[in-house]
């Protein structure tokens, strides 16, 4: 009888110890593959030390892939068609939506749970993450576009910062003084410069890309004002060459006095306090004409790892990890929990945010995310926003400029051919 015990004992031991091993083997042997696209040095480590920290508390380690904003659609769709779709994705809402519509993701309603729910996030960065019960993606951070400007050139012309589209122009004559340009336009065909610039006016104006069933209603008398408004501020301020600058030129041009005044992220105030000082010292911020804001969703890919994934983005939403992350470039990126952005939070003992300026970004930027929306989001998430940033727009302002073609010609043709974009996307989802 004894014998029977021990030998029941000892088998009990060996199962015990064959289930541990076998446990540590897969936590060991598995890889969570996740691209994100931020390519700056500060960011890149930054991730990198959280995927360190997650490896050391799972045992799992974490492959990393950036792939830069506008190669994401064609990186994904490859995936997708390979079967070999990363488990996690930190991407822009117009690519977050088109996965989660060609079933490429899965809801990240488990994630939002781990993390504390819905409610621990800020309303205006969720909602463009929530469709008919399910949430697309978990946002990572946000921020809304700020009118950014030298102050000293302003006050050597007695202006003050622009409000209305008048005042825009008004202001931009004033300072205009070439080799430093006073508003520069982005009219590169390999950016969507353009398309988010020209929705800042339009809104303004009362135009849309969108109307609430998905159609284009791009052509019409109020964005055909807003195109007007934009060929103007090229005229009276910006480079003759603006069809070659694209967004990131932003930084250079600011940072080196050859734009006087622009409309972008606080990332641009980062830069220039870090590289450019002097600089810095003459910049100021103000409320855009009006909210456009991004958020960078974390989509789960529909993988056999799904829930690790969930895991993993839970992780770095944990406080020590998510303030590291977000001080790696401060400021530009938002926190989107409201326990981060609360004066109590260790988000705020940092020295750099002791600075006016650097604060009042992010506080302009706080108030921006919770009026506005993402280029093509008007009515909340939607599938084919992806036209709007998919190079119809800049191609439009090249036929004007470049090909003489009349404003009214150019924007009725690239509404054709942004609803024709729409239809075949609608086609293949399987809309009516």
């Amino acid at each position: 009888m004894k014998r029977r015990v021990i030998i029941v004992l000892m088998l009990m031991l060996a199962i015990t110890l064959s289930f541990s091993q076998s446990n540590g083997a897969s936590s060991s042997t598995l890889v969570l593959r996740v691209w994100h696209g931020y390519s700056q040095k500060a960011r890149i480590d930054a991730m990198n030390e959280i995927g360190r920290r997650f490896t050391e508390k799972t045992g799992i380690k974490v492959e990393y892939e950036v792939v830069t904003w506008p190669n994401q659609a064609e990186k994904w769709r490859a995936a997708f068609a390979a079967k070999a779709m990363p488990d996690v994705m930190i991407c822009l809402p117009d690519q977050a939506t088109s996965m989660y519509f060609a079933h490429a993701t899965v809801p990240a309603n488990d994630a939002i749970k781990l993390i504390g729910g819905s409610d621990k996030f800020l309303e205006g960065a969720l909602k463009e993450q929530y469709y008919k019960g399910n949430y697309i993606g978990v946002p990572h951070y946000a921020h809304s576009r700020l009118l950014i400007y030298r102050k000293d050139a302003l006050a050597k012309k007695s202006q003050t910062p622009p409000l209305t589209m008048q005042d825009y122009l008004n202001v931009s004559k004033a300072i205009n003084d070439p080799p430093h340009y006073a508003f520069q336009q982005l009219f590169n065909k390999s950016d969507y410069g353009s398309a988010f610039m020209l929705d800042i006016f339009m809104r303004t104006v009362g135009a849309r890309y969108f109307d609430k069933d998905f159609n284009i209603v791009f052509n019409s008398p109020e964005t055909i004002k807003a195109v007007k408004f934009l060929i103007d501020m090229y005229k009276v301020g910006s480079m003759p060459n603006a069809m070659d600058y694209m967004i990131n030129d932003q930084f250079t041009l600011l940072n080196t006095g050859a734009t006087l005044m622009t409309i972008d992220s606080a990332f641009t105030i980062n830069n220039a306090v870090l590289n450019a000082p002097q600089v810095a010292a003459n910049l100021d911020v103000a409320e855009p004409p009006s909210w456009y804001i991004t958020t960078f969703p974390i989509v789960i890919g529909n993988t056999p790892n799904i829930a690790t994934a969930n895991k993993f983005v839970a992780f770095l939403f944990e406080e020590d990890n998510y303030v590291y992350f977000l001080k790696s470039i401060l400021p530009g990126m938002n926190p989107t929990l409201k326990s981060i952005i609360a004066p109590t939070s260790s988000y705020w003992k940092d020295e750099r945010l002791k600075d006016p300026l650097v604060k009042k970004c992010v506080e302009l930027q706080n108030k921006g995310i919770g009026r506005g929306w993402s280029i093509g989001f008007e009515y909340g998430v939607n599938p084919f926003a992806s036209v709007t940033t998919s190079g119809y727009v800049e191609e439009m302002f090249h036929q004007i400029i470049t090909n003489g073609v009349s404003v009214e010609k150019a924007v009725a043709d690239c509404a054709r051919k942004m609803q024709a974009a729409v239809d075949e996307q609608k086609e293949v989802l399987g809309w009516k």
